[in-house]
């Protein structure tokens, strides 16, 4: 079949490997999505932009529920 995320004839998945290192920079990565030599240039690109939006989406999550702890320690204590 060869669509992502489906069974190839062989029987094996077709998702990417999560240690399959992303050997493309953030800049090339936005010019292969735009204007991709081929399509596994494309895809390269589309899997370092989708990394690094979760990257930071993960980053932005941590750092919520550090300052919720945080303030409800501060409150607990009588700091505020």
């Amino acid at each position: 079949m060869g669509a992502r995320g489906q069974l190839t004839p062989s029987g094996g998945s077709r998702l990417p490997s999560l240690h399959q290192p992303l050997h493309i920079h953030r800049l090339q990565a936005v010019r292969a999505v735009h204007y991709p030599e081929a399509l596994e240039h494309a895809e390269a690109g589309r899997r370092r932009l989708a990394f690094d939006e979760l990257f930071l989406l993960q980053l932005k999550l941590l750092l919520k529920r550090a300052l919720q702890r945080c303030s409800r320690v501060c409150r607990a204590s009588g700091s505020v």
